[in-house]
């Protein structure tokens, strides 16, 4: 009688097992089946109409070429994370790097018009994302292969995927990153970012004096006039403690527009610690570099080698989104 109730016992528990495979197996395909269904309801570019789940080609104009090439989309990618993030970083920062840099990619063909004839994108970084298909290298080919036609999808579109070099310890709202602009994306997030302390100093902690000459030029160019530059201070902060407003003079500016003005890459964040008028013209201080909104590059870094996969570094800095393939 006990062994009949220990083989009974074991029968039941294998049919449960068994129920569980096969209701879990039945959850993988819904899955599935609603991951297909948002792929067919992201908007494509007029040239990718006929897709239909194969990789499109992009006429990509090189800068330093200064002639318009096709590539497949894919081998364009290659070129931008050549361009854009270190080739010997580990493999899921790379993961995570393509993943967003191809969603930047279909936004701005889907949304966006290149400004030189007869391409669809450029490697202008005015423009769009750098590109060095010189520093591609067997990880970046990797990365790119592994996430291949992946995408970050949020409300039916393509996700707002910025990206800046060095956060300074905290991300930034689209309006404190870019300066005025429409509706804040729902789906971006100031968070805490545990940049790598092996960033450059200079990415971490910066120090920039800006002639008086300079400053009146920047203003001027936002169409105002600062009058005597006798005074400068930060007169509000955003969410991520960035300055949005400074005053300088008799005049008030947007710090992100500002900066962009003056010298995106001396002025290197709106994460500003300090500033003041010195007798040569003004000093600023701050941390990070960038504007600071979406994912850190160098804290992608330190994640990636905390053990977090591309995935999760991307719902790290991003909310509520999801992946979606768009070719094989």
């Amino acid at each position: 009688m006990k062994n009949w109730k220990i083989r009974g016992g074991l029968f039941l528990l294998l049919c449960i097992g068994i129920m569980g495979l096969v209701n879990f197996e039945s959850l993988n395909q819904i899955d599935t089946e609603e991951t297909a269904e948002e792929w067919r309801q992201l908007p494509l570019p007029k040239i990718f109409e006929d897709l239909q789940g194969r990789e499109p080609s992009i006429r990509v104009y090189i800068l330093a070429r200064g002639d318009v090439v096709e590539l497949p989309f894919e081998t364009y990618l290659q070129g931008v994370l050549g361009g854009e993030m270190p080739n010997n970083w580990p493999l899921e920062a790379l993961k995570a790097q393509a993943i967003i840099a191809r969603t930047f990619t279909m936004d701005f063909l889907l949304t966006r018009q290149s400004k030189y004839e007869g391409a669809d994108i450029s490697s202008d970084v005015t423009e769009a994302q750098a590109w060095n298909q010189d520093a591609v290298n067997e990880s970046i080919i990797q990365a790119v292969e592994q996430t291949r036609g992946q995408v970050v999808a949020y409300g039916g579109t393509y996700a707002k995927t910025w990206y800046h070099a060095h956060s300074g310890g905290k991300t930034a709202f689209a309006r404190e990153g870019f300066g005025t602009m429409g509706d804040e994306p729902n789906h971006i997030k100031v968070v805490d970012s545990q940049d790598s302390l092996d960033a450059p100093t200079e990415y971490r902690i910066w120090r920039a004096v800006f002639s008086k000459k300079e400053v009146q030029d920047a203003c001027q160019q936002l169409g105002k006039n600062p009058g005597v530059i006798d005074h400068a201070e930060i007169v509000s902060r955003g969410p991520s403690g960035r300055a949005t407003t400074l005053r300088i003079g008799r005049i008030d500016v947007e710090a992100a527009r500002f900066r962009m003005k003056i010298g995106s890459k001396k002025m290197r964040s709106t994460l500003i610690d300090h500033m003041e008028v010195k007798k040569n013209g003004i000093l600023i201080q701050g941390r990070g570099f960038g504007h600071g909104v979406g994912m850190s590059q160098w804290g992608a870094l330190e994640l990636a080698k905390q053990g977090y996969i591309a995935e999760e570094i991307i719902h790290y800095y991003f909310k509520n989104v999801n992946l979606v393939r768009l070719w094989h």
